[in-house]
């Protein structure tokens, strides 16, 4: 499948300003108060888009706000597809984790419960997708896809089978995630925030940093650019409801699979700073790719969660428009772990493919393989 470049809206801003920001090994990180407490986050402060007067008030969040940023830069792709193929051949699919919670917790997080402005569609995990697909008046397809960490990777098998079972001819596709007190207090209750910046793969790394950003695309079955989706995989071993099975197994499955047929040249890891994910995925990227150089982006803007598999496939394909795999934020790095070969610098590359990593809850995992038309 082909895609367009990535439109992408984060803490830094553009597709441009983030990779620019990655390789530079900046951080967009600051302390923001939620609820009681303080918390490290990568914040959006850059200027929101309004919506129009006509968006139904269900669609008004900050999320969605977020999303439109993306794809108001997308438009015109998404106009070509329609005018090409039809408003009943252009799906959506969008992953996400939090939707509109944050609006709706504001309707009952007082003495006082206001039925009246707690809206259940809002709350609906569908409702970034179905946002989109009212934006553009498309008829066909749309879902969303919620699976935690790896929604955004998912986000793009579910758009590839629509196209593949004819049942769209393009879709808009990507992730978005943003801020919200549940989210970040859900976290903070197994543990494994860290009131620090997360450090991945180093040796006194101890948790993440929530961030909020979105990254969409428009994948469609004929060329619209140089671009593909080469391969998309997932699995689950279900081995614990939040921590990742420290062998690796299945993870190293995956890669296999995704690879067997692709020389990698640049992985973009997971890379969350957590103890357990670094100590399993080092594993599982020896084990398979042990000279790719490897590197995360999470370190910079925080984890994204259901938007983080979308923006870190926009980040590989950056890395092959631009000819430069980003840098990984590294101060010492833990000798325990299995020796991947980091990128400590920023290396100017020939990139043909990139392999997308994206881990979950529950043992779900999943990857994807992007990269130039062997065509072109």
């Amino acid at each position: 499948m082909y895609l367009s470049l990535p439109r992408i809206f984060s803490p830094f801003g553009d597709e441009n300003a983030l990779f620019d920001a990655c390789c530079s090994g900046k951080r967009a990180l600051k302390t923001r108060q939620i609820l009681d407490k303080n918390f490290l986050v990568g914040s959006i402060d850059l200027a929101l888009p309004n919506f129009s007067h006509k968006t139904d008030k269900i669609y008004k969040t900050r999320t969605n706000q977020i999303l439109l940023a993306t794809i108001l830069e997308l438009e015109n792709e998404v106009k070509n597809a329609i005018k090409k193929y039809g408003k009943d051949r252009v799906g959506v699919v969008i992953g996400t984790t939090t939707a509109g919670v944050e609006e709706n917790y504001e309707a009952f997080k007082g003495e006082n419960f206001n039925k009246s402005e707690f809206l259940m569609d809002r709350n609906s995990l569908s409702n970034p997708a179905n946002f989109v697909r009212e934006f553009f008046g498309l008829s066909s397809l749309c879902i969303g896809v919620s699976t935690a960490c790896t929604s955004g990777i998912k986000a793009f098998e579910s758009a590839r089978n629509f196209i593949n079972l004819n049942l769209c001819d393009a879709v808009i596709v990507g992730g978005v995630d943003s801020l919200n007190s549940l989210t970040i207090h859900g976290f903070n209750s197994l543990g494994v925030l860290s009131n620090s910046p997360s450090k991945p793969f180093c040796k006194d790394r101890d948790g993440i940093n929530i961030g909020e950003a979105a990254a969409v695309f428009l994948m469609c079955r004929d060329k619209i650019s140089d671009y593909k989706l080469k391969a998309v995989a997932t699995n689950c071993d279900a081995f614990h409801i939040t921590q990742p099975n420290p062998e690796a197994s299945e993870q190293i499955k995956l890669i296999n699979e995704l690879t067997l047929n692709h020389k990698i040249d640049y992985i973009n890891a997971h890379a969350t700073g957590t103890q357990a994910n670094e100590i399993m995925e080092t594993k599982a990227i020896f084990s398979t790719l042990p000279n790719a150089t490897t590197s995360g982006i999470k370190a910079n803007i925080g984890h994204t969660l259901g938007a983080a598999g979308a923006v870190e496939a926009g980040i590989c394909l950056m890395a092959i428009k631009q000819k430069m795999i980003p840098m990984q934020i590294l101060d010492e790095f833990d000798s325990t772990l299995s020796p991947i070969n980091l990128a400590t610098k920023s290396v100017k590359s020939e990139v043909k493919n990139c392999l997308n990593l994206s881990f979950a809850f529950g043992g779900d995992n999943a990857g994807m393989v992007v990269g130039v038309d062997d065509e072109s």
